[in-house]
């Protein structure tokens, strides 16, 4: 008895409509031929982050597992394939005393000023 061949749905990170050009996107054909999730989702002037795609990747991977198919994951840059494979990093942790030390020094600065306070700090790492 043949062994049945599972179908394969892309998940892909090309979300923006209307940016076709330099793209490389799906032809016509090829989306007709296989099914494409993420694809032309959204507006250009609309956010979308690693951690958006991670959530709606991870969401796709599953409706596409849970109807037995194959999910490919293709394009979009190494970060965004890491935090699919691995997850969303944790973001450092910050002491309550360094936030209060911050602040601290800080206070009473207008935003101008402790800008260049950071610049500065950040000119001697």
């Amino acid at each position: 008895k043949k062994k049945k061949k599972k179908r394969a749905i892309i998940i892909i990170r090309q979300v923006y409509r209307d940016l076709d050009i330099g793209s490389n996107k799906p032809s016509p054909a090829e989306r007709a031929a296989v099914p494409h999730h993420l694809l032309d989702v959204l507006d250009p002037l609309e956010d979308f982050s690693a951690g958006d795609f991670f959530t709606a990747a991870r969401s796709a991977t599953s409706a596409v597992l849970s109807r037995d198919l194959t999910p490919l994951v293709v394009g979009g840059t190494p970060m965004y394939l890491r935090w699919f494979v691995y997850g969303r990093p944790e973001p450092p942790k910050v002491s309550e005393a360094v936030v209060a030390a911050v602040e601290k020094e800080v206070a009473g600065m207008g935003w101008a000023e402790a800008r260049a306070l950071l610049e500065e700090v950040d000119a001697k790492r």
